[in-house]
């Protein structure tokens, strides 16, 4: 009960802080912060409440896991908080937990991430539990198989959800010798194959100072944090050395390829390539994708359940990853209606590219991508993870600030050519898990069993 009060206690002040450091219209003033040892931070310091909460990003993911041990990555990050130097996996959380540190990492396709929260006055044990956890991690064989037991239980339950399965089939279409077509959590096969050695090693290689972009927001000096950030830091290997992964543009063919699978539904996936981050068209493909499948005035629902009641929900984003940049949707709907509404989808797709958006949709887009930023700051945490992401994506501490003129600035003539080099309705390829009626010419059957 006093940890449940505690942890609620660190929550609110989080939440709270975020009022004077990321409500709409305040600008962010951020701090770039670099330690002794060279470490850079970007700080919005906020002494308002007794909080602090610091994100920071790798350069590995499971686009680096070897390839007979898909997964790796993952269960590193669901293993590094379980013990560290001298505390056992026990006493690891049960120290956390007394003294209401929120302390986790994940492992995305392209980044790793740790994540820390914590009250000021606790915040010497929270850095240096930090610490411990990137330098002596323990991996002890009963933690590990515990949470192997547990990645694996999640592996067995995606399999069986048609929604996941679907999109796994679409990445692997498109990217068949990629690391993009593998699963992020592996397999149970690969998930079986990895030890405590494997763990370590992918650590060393990958958990390195080259890359590292890190966020902090809350009670803490710049000068306090540079301390902090060779503290923690400094020890890690300079360079990485993880093998690096290959740039590669989707196979995207403009086929339907169906997975049979006695369902009611047909779960559908489809897109193709996409416009790379750092593209001087990118935020005007995010205008378009707004307006074709961004909510509930968009064009695809409008089209394929508010006049025709064909899905219930259906949507379409821009992916864009380190090595590849896609645009990637998804819907459902009753196995009679597959063809009508793929028919649809690539519909909507020839007349963007075609005609172009209107000029009130340009107005309504815009309005909703600059009102809606601020939304993602949410707490101090959301913060945080926002200022190590814009910094690993090479943005300056201006950008939160510039953003909004970076979205204006395109005219209708610029979105109609981006529409004319995004919506390549030739290419769109459609994945289908189920059992769709009448699927047009060029689909190609798969057995149930893949």
């Amino acid at each position: 009960m006093l940890i449940a009060c505690r942890t609620t206690i660190l929550r609110t002040a989080l939440v709270v802080g975020l009022l004077l450091t990321a409500w709409p219209g305040h600008a962010f003033d951020i701090q770039k912060v670099t330690s002794p040892s060279g470490i850079t931070a970007w700080l919005i310091e906020d002494h308002s409440n007794p909080v602090i909460a610091m994100e920071m990003i790798f350069d590995a993911g499971a686009a680096n896991d070897p390839t007979d041990k898909e997964g790796l990555a993952n269960l590193l990050a669901s293993t590094l908080d379980e013990g560290a130097g001298e505390l056992s996996s026990t006493d690891f959380q049960s120290a956390l937990s007394e003294k209401s540190i929120s302390l986790y990492f994940r492992a995305g396709t392209d980044r790793f991430r740790g994540i820390v929260s914590t009250l000021t006055a606790n915040s010497d044990t929270a850095f240096e539990m930090l610490r411990l956890a990137l330098h002596q991690p323990r991996f002890e064989a009963a933690a590990v198989d515990r949470i192997r037991a547990q990645i694996m239980a999640k592996i067995r339950s995606d399999t069986q959800q048609p929604q996941s399965r679907a999109w796994r089939l679409w990445l692997q279409e498109l990217f068949p010798s990629h690391p993009y077509g593998r699963p992020r959590d592996g397999t149970l096969e690969s998930v079986a194959r990895i030890d405590s050695d494997d763990l370590r090693r992918f650590a060393k290689a990958g958990l390195s100072r080259q890359g590292l972009s890190i966020g902090v927001v809350g009670d803490i000096s710049a000068e306090r944090l540079a301390r902090v950030l060779d503290q923690v830091f400094a020890d890690l290997p300079a360079q990485s050395s993880l093998p690096p992964v290959a740039d590669q543009q989707p196979i995207s063919d403009g086929q339907i390829r169906v997975i049979d699978q006695d369902i009611p539904q047909s779960v559908i996936v489809f897109g193709h390539a996409g416009i790379a981050w750092g593209d001087p068209d990118y935020f005007g493909a995010a205008l378009l994708m707004q307006i074709v499948s961004g909510g509930f005035q968009s064009r695809l629902v409008q089209e394929v359940r508010v006049k025709r009641g064909l899905v219930y929900g259906i949507s379409a984003s821009l992916f864009p990853r380190d090595h590849s940049a896609m645009v990637i949707g998804s819907t459902a709907t009753r196995n009679a209606k597959a063809r009508e509404t793929v028919e649809i989808i690539r519909a909507q797709w020839r007349k963007m590219a075609e005609q172009g958006p209107t000029a009130s949709e340009i107005t309504d887009a815009k309005s909703y991508l600059i009102g809606a930023f601020p939304l993602r700051f949410t707490d101090s945490p959301a913060i945080a993870r926002s200022l190590a992401g814009f910094q690993h994506l090479g943005l300056g501490p201006d950008y939160p600030n510039q953003r909004a003129a970076m979205i204006n600035r395109f005219t209708a003539d610029d979105l109609k050519r981006i529409a004319r080099r995004l919506f390549q309705e030739e290419n769109l390829t459609f994945t289908i898990l189920g059992r769709p009626q009448d699927i047009p010419a060029g689909s190609r059957a798969k057995s149930a069993t893949q």
